[in-house]
């Protein structure tokens, strides 16, 4: 099932930021961080993020890492 109905955009959303709607705190994961530490991310229950970023040494971000993929190495 598509996410996007052929209806388009709901007029009360057709000028919203994605500022608007993003999350401020967001957990982000160093490249070098191990699978067994990723673990401690679910551990705390106000972060249910879909997806994480990925960050270099010097902060940058190099990508994003699903939250099902973290699940799924940790079974």
């Amino acid at each position: 099932m598509p996410i996007l109905s052929n209806h388009g955009v709901r007029e009360c959303c057709k000028n919203l930021k994605a500022d608007y709607m993003m999350e401020r705190k967001v957990e982000v994961v160093r490249a070098v961080e191990t699978v067994q530490n990723l673990k401690k991310l679910f551990e705390d229950d106000d972060v249910n993020h879909h997806a994480f970023p990925i960050v270099n040494n010097k902060g940058v971000l190099i990508g994003i890492i699903p939250r099902n993929f973290i699940i799924t190495m940790l079974k």
